[in-house]
């Protein structure tokens, strides 16, 4: 099964990051995969503009798609641009879950905290814990916006996810098989492991944030906007990064 992934495309009228979406969209229709993943800050505001701007972008299109919001976003009124999306609870946090025919199970997890950046675990742990204890043996992949696991940045980290600790020990006493957690937020790539659980932070098809660990220099900005490419196969998981062309 091949899962596309696209995250922070901050849509607003004239965003130079939806020149980048209408080039990722149509590399994602030249792979035909089965899904594709938008793992939050669909829009900035005006959110009801921004969110047509992103379905115009996706009507030709032929791939189901699955999304949760960000920090940047509005739970209503994406809602209200996206009906068609009826995995969502009809009001609250838009947590979901979604079996695929191909044998792998989605988790979506909204750890948004309404006017905040930073995201927030602790309100969705029982219900994520009942989901990793169901018995389900399909490979589970976890969206969620924030990333759960400290980058080293500590200008960001201040926004990373809360209760990380919490959501740690959660996916360590799962019974059902957990592939990877997948995120978005940071604007460039990143890979660490949250306990033996692989974690995977999408690039933007935005700005791209510079590389700008503790205790060391600023370097200039050169990675490319992009996105990623989750593969599973019998062998397990395999995912990849595709830069964009500016």
């Amino acid at each position: 099964m091949l899962i596309a992934q696209i995250s922070d495309i901050h849509a607003s009228q004239g965003a130079a990051s939806l020149v980048m979406l209408d080039r990722a969209m149509l590399w994602v229709g030249g792979l035909r995969p089965d899904a594709l993943l938008l793992s939050g800050d669909i829009a900035n505001k005006p959110h009801e503009r921004g969110y047509e701007l992103v379905k115009a972008a996706f009507a030709g299109l032929r791939v189901p798609i699955y999304m949760l919001p960000g920090n940047a976003d509005d739970r209503e009124a994406m809602r209200k641009a996206f009906p068609e999306h009826d995995y969502w609870p009809d009001e609250g946090p838009m947590n979901f879950t979604h079996e695929f025919e191909e044998g792998v199970r989605l988790i979506g997890l909204d750890v948004t905290v309404p006017g905040a950046i930073h995201g927030d675990a602790g309100p969705h742990l029982d219900w994520l814990a009942e989901q990793l204890t169901a018995g389900d043996t399909a490979p589970t992949l976890i969206m969620m916006h924030q990333n759960a696991f400290p980058t080293g940045m500590s200008a960001f980290d201040k926004h990373m996810c809360r209760n990380a600790d919490g959501f740690a020990r959660v996916l360590a006493e799962a019974t059902d098989p957990v592939a990877a957690v997948v995120c978005g937020h940071g604007h460039r790539p990143m890979f660490s492991r949250i306990g033996a659980v692989p974690a995977l932070m999408c690039p933007s098809l935005t700005q791209v944030n510079p590389l700008v660990i503790d205790g060391r220099g600023e370097p200039a900005t050169v990675d490319p906007p992009g996105l990623m490419v989750h593969a599973f196969n019998e062998d397990g998981l395999v995912s990849h990064v595709v830069s964009l062309a500016i």
